[in-house]
Order: structure tokens, then C-alpha cells, then sequence
């Protein structure tokens, strides 16, 4: 009989364990079951609006103190944040221009919702693994927690500000061939850097050398 290698299984059983999973298969068994919020008892509605409430500033709160970004990091996040921006802008276009009959607040949510900020939930199991990883020096880590979590925290102010700004905007910003001209100009942003120093390093080698030859 086939069996699981002993960190495949100590992996399988951490995510079983973590939390997050056992409340997202604790609800779905109850909608399942066609139980609802208004199917709990009164005093269990309390705990679960209340503990839904605080969530998100105890996760704001730990992020806030534990992200630590350097620049190379915030170069690395910033080009991940527009390029993935941009063509999300790009198919959110294409979307429109295939579907032009939606109503403007749906046409709006088309466009906002692919830029929402990145889930707190990949992190978790990240967590789990580097914990099963322990601290080994000499093997490398399949996950870095900390370029994570910094990729994380700063997901919340670019997707903020982007939406808000979509939303200002309004309907123009609907338009397919807007959504197109801006999603190119982000990914241009994001791919040009890159490109560039590609570019400059060869040549700026070349001239080191030929300094050390002279």
C-alpha cells in the first residue's frame, strides 16, 4: 500500500490543522446542510459578527508591525503590482467590449474586483511550511515569509488607492478602449525597469573592463 512521504503528510495534516481551513469547511458543511446565519442561535450570530469585526484590524494591526520592506523588495512588489494591474485592466477591457450591455455599477465591479488586494490566506500556509522546514541552513526555503508579507501589506494601499480611483472616476473609466490604453501604459511601467538595467549591465561591464585593461 502506497504511503505518503513524512513531509508530504506532516504538510497535508498542518493544513487540516490550520484554522482558517477548519472554519472554511465548518461553513461549508453548514451550507451544505442549508444552514444559514440566521439558522444559529442568537447568542453564536453575536460571536460570529463580533469575531468577523475584529479580524480585520488584528490582521491589519500584525501586518503593520511585522512588514520590514527594502528597496530591491519594493522594486520586485511595485513591478508585480503594476504589471498584474495592467492586464487585469487589459482583460477587464476585453470583458467590457464583449459584454457592453451591463448595467454601470456592474460594469464598475468588472473593473475593480480583478484589482482587489492579495488574500491573507496563501500566507498562512506559507507559515506552515517554513515551520516545517524548521531551521535548516544548509537546504534553501521553498518560501521567503518575509517578501510575502511585505507583498501583502503593500497590496492593501495600491489596490485601495487603484479602485478609489477607478471609482472617482466613474463610467469613463469603463470604457474598453480606456481600460486598454491605461492596463498597457502599467505594464510598460512594470516590464520597462527590468528591460533597462538588462541593457545597462553589459555595457556598464563592458566599460569596467575596458578601465581595468587601460
Amino acid at each position: 500500500m502506497y504511503q505518503l512521504p513524512p513531509k508530504v503528510k506532516d504538510l497535508l495534516l498542518t493544513l487540516i490543522r490550520e484554522p482558517v481551513n477548519l472554519v472554511i469547511v465548518v461553513a461549508m458543511i453548514c451550507l451544505g446542510m442549508g444552514w444559514q446565519m440566521q439558522s444559529l442561535p442568537a447568542f453564536l450570530q453575536d460571536v460570529v459578527l463580533k469575531i468577523g469585526a475584529i479580524m480585520t484590524p488584528l490582521v491589519l494591526l500584525f501586518i503593520g508591525i511585522s512588514v520590514q520592506p527594502r528597496w530591491s523588495e519594493l522594486r520586485l512588489i511595485g513591478g508585480i503590482f503594476f504589471l498584474r494591474a495592467g492586464l487585469t485592466l487589459v482583460i477587464s477591457g476585453i470583458f467590457l467590449s464583449l459584454v457592453p450591455n451591463l448595467s454601470p455599477a456592474a460594469a464598475i465591479l468588472a473593473v475593480v474586483f480583478p484589482q482587489s488586494a492579495v488574500s491573507f490566506w496563501p500566507f498562512a500556509h506559507i507559515a506552515a511550511v517554513h515551520t516545517l522546514e524548521g531551521d535548516k541552513t544548509g537546504s534553501p526555503k521553498i518560501f521567503n515569509p518575509g517578501l510575502a508579507l511585505n507583498f501583502i501589506a503593500l497590496s492593501l494601499p495600491f489596490s485601495t488607492l487603484l479602485i478609489l480611483s477607478i471609482c472617482t472616476i466613474g463610467v469613463p473609466a469603463t470604457r474598453p478602449i480606456t481600460l486598454g490604453l491605461a492596463g498597457l501604459i502599467m505594464v510598460t511601467l512594470a516590464l520597462l525597469p527590468p528591460l533597462l538595467r538588462r541593457v545597462r549591465l553589459p555595457k556598464m561591464e563592458k566599460e569596467v573592463e575596458m578601465m581595468v585593461e587601460n
